[in-house]
């Protein structure tokens, strides 16, 4: 929809008024739109003579800032113009802003390894001078990863920029390159202006995926003088906090000394363009360029600490902070702007650096509409800072939602089921009662539909459903406000909804059988029918997040039923890497010595699937953990690392799905004492050599039923890897068998894992069981070292779970040495077994990532160490960016991600492939064949396969992977959905 750019910004966020451009004078038709849910007023233009789409097409509207409008600067002027730099349309691409004295310069700027050549040009030119009289932008080509080349570009433009303006060219400031941009630096010259047009053209040139412009400018006294502050930035993805995150520009007529200047600058920064976050992902071209013309007539700032530099530092910290929010309002694809503010902390930085986790973690976001305080505490826990969790107080709005680390009881319906309705929140409840009632589905997928965000008006439901609907309607009781309405009214509204969600879960339920041996290939494997459901009759396919599988679905018949094959879900492929071992059946209980089994105990929301296991050895096993590092650690997870600081030994591990138990406080830790207490009471064992991951009355109950149960068998197995299982679409085990020392032993595992998978310690739920005979110190050792290799190197989706543990136990029952020196070739030969194990279930967690169709395999080279080469990685995988769901082959967003690593290399050196296609070497992009490249992420994507990424940062000796999944819309879907 094309709109004209308005001489003046939204002064609300709720449908502001636009005023028209007086270049597009003949407007006839007036309407309403809605961008990602934000419903703009704006002005389209009729076909008419007198004026035309293509007029009004140069134009996006301007983002609301949260702000009053001032006057331009003086000494300032700025230009926009339509350069043909941007692949399609004719909006202004091309930018540049002009002093008419040398300005006080500053820059803050990424600290991408693979920085583009504007980013480098502009660091050394502000480290030759002090000033600066003009700076260009375009949009649409970032000139990142081009090599010598690219920074000859750079050049180019500076020098040709700098000669129309009769500057030195290192009194040009340069975020652009291109033939078609000199061609167009005549025209640009020509357009500068220092009126708001000029502002508004330049704000809106900028522009690359925004769908708003950002621009403001205020008026404020320093030391008795009025001075002006304004800026224009761009940005709505691949905005994170690592310096300027984005492109910024700020002015100011205000009088300050070049040191003093700086350092504002880059506090500015950090309380602004630092503090928000999008999609993760940190750019090669974030700047944030701030000059001072000092025409204001103030007195000079030569000292930070005095009263004018701080007054000039809360009017800089306004509008780089209104910017920034006007970023994060603008995120792509978002639905709100969220602002989290923490207090309480040892510092401004450790409070900050909170508030930023919080801010950029995936499951604390709100699009789900759930108030998951627990979320929320996880988000706060991982950001690095110490903090006693029961010190945790948590408001969302006005709601408080926990205090002193413990949760509290809210109204979940407050301040969510839209202020128009306020009156009727009673009656809104009826409505959920109704929902709830026909779909039996989670209270955060009802809120899509009562929210007045959906787009389903009830007469658009199925004919049956809507009767049901109406039924259910007239039989529950109506408050005393009811005055009559009819059910239709509360669907009758406007805006994007996810009403959906509810039907596909309900209709797409389909119930499939456990098998006893794992896929043998990723594509449409088979499955064999557990002994328990031996009447299966008809055989069909159905797709789950593009995953093709052929499963047994039963036949209703008397000897079969549906709700028999509810408890199973299919296994997950298993990539092993190449060794010396053999894959066997078994999982967990494949090693001597140990049982497992996995029940109903109804502890899951819905459904009869098997929600709670136990693995037991016969004897004292040799017992290992790796837990997350969280600070709101789940009370199981405090309490097994508590066990294994007392005992170097273990005889069960009890788990349980649906039930987190974290930042439930004292009670939770108790809760989890007495589970422990019951079960060793039951298998004759002292509590502390019970290690536990579940709580709950309904678990007490459960334990004689989940004892007697217990089994050696691979169905034993098999069930307590589904009960375990959350969001998971496939259960996750494994065994091999190897030889040790001439021996022959036995390693297995089960793990649990699709979302808020992050490098951060265990990052999901698994167990490990051996028969081999290690000593307690080494096995602990070779733990974390297979674990650093296999789940710390795991992502989906950026989060790091508040209960992530790994737990290995070790019979010794094979017969094998003692393994007691971690350099022996014994000890070398069971590392490599661990590490096989645990690397296999670790990429079938990625494999199997919330609403992915494809693994992502990245393998880097020639790093100076294997921890260096891992962590970049871990950066590539974890890329929301460098993701292939978009079958887009773009090695720049991989050499980005490659260099936010914080793993210093030189970009010449970076060698990059897409499975064997060459996209980049020595630092300089290639020729190759898109086409080629794209079928290769496509094919991956139709049969979930895997995408192989490879990357050299030089010669050193040091190589790692990691592996991750492409982030669908599927995915926020499921978590929208999901609560617990």
């Amino acid at each position: 929809m094309h709109t004209c750019a308005p001489p003046h910004h939204f002064a609300s966020l709720k449908f502001p008024e636009l005023h028209c451009s007086s270049k597009l004078n003949n407007l006839q038709v007036l309407w309403s739109f809605g961008l990602s849910k934000r419903n703009f007023k704006v002005f389209a233009v009729a076909a008419s003579s007198s004026s035309s789409m293509s007029e009004a097409s140069n134009y996006i509207p301007a983002a609301p800032i949260f702000l009053p409008e001032g006057p331009w600067q003086q000494g300032f002027k700025a230009a926009g113009i339509f350069g043909g730099l941007r692949a399609k349309g004719e909006k202004p691409d091309l930018a540049l802003v002009t002093c008419d004295v040398d300005a006080t310069a500053a820059g803050v700027f990424t600290t991408n390894m693979v920085a583009a050549a504007p980013v480098l040009y502009c660091k050394n030119a502000l480290d030759i001078s002090k000033t600066a009289r003009a700076v260009l932008i375009n949009a649409g080509q970032a000139n990142a990863a081009t090599g010598d080349a690219g920074y000859q570009d750079v050049l180019e433009s500076a020098g040709a920029l700098a000669m129309l303006l009769k500057l030195k060219p290192e009194e040009v400031l340069i975020e652009s390159t291109g033939e078609a941009l000199l061609n167009s630096l005549p025209k640009l010259v020509n357009s500068l202006s220092p009126s708001i047009e000029g502002a508004g053209s330049a704000a809106v040139a900028i522009t690359t995926t925004d769908l708003v412009s950002k621009s403001v400018a205020i008026e404020s006294k320093v030391g008795g003088t009025d001075i002006k502050v304004g800026g224009m930035a761009k940005g709505s993805g691949m905005i994170h906090p690592n310096m300027a995150t984005m492109l910024g520009f700020i002015t100011t007529d205000a009088l300050v000394n070049s040191d003093v200047w700086r350092k504002m600058v880059q506090i500015s920064v950090n309380r602004s363009f630092n503090q928000i976050t999008v999609d993760g992902d940190t750019s090669t071209n974030d700047t944030v360029i701030a000059l001072a013309s000092g025409l204001s007539g103030s007195t000079s700032i030569s000292n930070i600490n005095c009263h004018e530099a701080m007054q000039l530092q809360a009017c800089l910290d306004a509008v780089m902070q209104g910017l920034a929010k006007s970023i994060a309002w603008d995120g792509e694809g978002a639905t709100c702007l969220i602002e989290v503010t923490v207090t309480g902390a040892e510092s401004e930085a450790k409070a900050a650096k909170i508030a930023r986790s919080v801010a950029s973690s995936s499951l604390a976001a709100v699009y789900g509409r759930d108030p998951n305080w627990g979320r929320i505490a996880a988000a706060a826990g991982y950001a690095g800072i110490p903090f006693h969790q029961n010190n945790l107080r948590i408001m969302l709005g006005d709601i408080l939602l926990m205090d002193n680390g413990q949760p509290l009881s809210f109204d979940r319906w407050c301040h969510d089921i839209g202020r128009e309705h306020a009156a009727n929140r009673p009656l809104l409840k009826v409505v959920f009662e109704v929902m709830l009632r026909l779909f039996g589905a989670r209270k955060t997928t009802l809120l899509f539909v009562i929210r007045d965000q959906t787009k389903t008006p009830l007469e658009h439901l199925e004919r049956n459903l809507r009767v049901d609907m109406e039924k259910i309607w007239a039989e529950i009781p109506k408050p005393d406000t009811y005055n009559g309405t009819p059910l239709g009214d509360f669907f009758k509204t406007t805006g994007t909804g996810c009403f959906g969600f509810c039907i596909r879960r309900h209709f797409l339920k389909m119930h499939t059988c456990a098998p006893p041996h794992h896929f043998a290939s990723q594509k449409f494997p088979e499955l064999h029918c557990s002994s328990k459901l031996h009447n299966l009759q008809v055989l069909w396919s159905f797709g789950l997040s593009k995953r093709n599988f052929k499963v047994f679905a039963v036949a209703a018949s008397s000897s079969s039923s549906m709700s028999e094959a509810s408890n199973y879900i299919p296994a997950a492929p298993i990539f092993l890497p190449d060794g010396p071992w053999q894959q066997i059946p078994g999982g967990v209980t494949a090693a001597k010595g140990f049982k497992a089994t996995g029940i109903f105990g109804g502890l899951r929301a819905k459904g009869e699937k098997p929600d709670l296991a136990l693995v037991t050895c016969d004897v004292d096993a040799t017992a290992a953990g790796v837990f997350t590092t969280n600070m709101v650690a789940a009370a199981p997870v405090l309490y097994c690392k508590n066990a294994l600081d007392i005992s170097k030994t273990a005889r069960a591990v009890l788990i349980n799905a649906g039930q987190a138990n974290a930042a439930t406080g004292d009670a939770g830790y108790q809760d989890v004492l007495e589970s422990a207490g019951a079960l060793a009471l039951l298998l004759k064992l002292k509590p502390e050599e019970v290690l536990i991951e579940s709580t709950g009355e309904a678990l007490l109950n459960s334990l004689p039923k989940l004892v007697n149960s217990l089994s050696p068998s691979i169905e034993g197995a098999g069930s307590a890897a589904v009960a375990i299982t959350t969001t998971d679409l496939v259960s996750k085990s494994v065994a091999i068998e190897s030889k040790v020392g001439g021996t022959d032993i036995k390693v297995g595992g089960m793990a649990k894992g699709s979302g808020m998978i992050h490098p951060n310690m265990a990052t999901m739920l698994g167990v490990i069981t051996t028969d081999a005979l290690v000593n307690s110190d080494v096995w602990r050792k070779m733990v974390q070292i297979s674990v650093n290799r296999s789940f710390n190197q795991i992502t989906v989706d950026g989060d790091t779970s508040t209960n992530d543990t790994v737990i290995a136990l070790a019979s010794g029952l094979s017969g094998s040495t003692s393994i007691s020196n971690i350099n022996c070739h014994e000890a070398m030969q069971l590392q490599a077994c661990l590490d096989a194990v645990m690397q296999g279930l670790a990429k079938s967690i990625a494999w199997d990532g919330e609403g992915a169709t494809c693994l992502i395999e990245v393998t880097v080279t020639g790093a100076e160490s294997e921890a260096k080469a891992a962590k970049i990685a871990r950066s590539v995988a974890s890329s929301s960016l460098a993701a292939v769901y978009g079958r887009d082959p773009n090695w720049g967003r991989i050499a980005a991600a490659a260099g936010y690593a914080g793993i210093p290399f030189h970009q010449n050196n970076l060698r990059i492939m897409l499975g064997d296609i060459l996209l980049m070497d020595n630092g300089q992009p290639l020729s190759f064949d898109r086409s080629a490249a794209s079928n290769y992420l496509r094919k991956a994507g139709e049969i979930h396969g895997t995408v192989g990424i490879y990357i050299s940062v030089g010669d050193g000796p040091g190589s790692g992977q990691a592996w991750g999944c492409d982030l669908s819309y599927d995915y926020v879907k499921i978590n929208a959905e999901y609560t617990t």
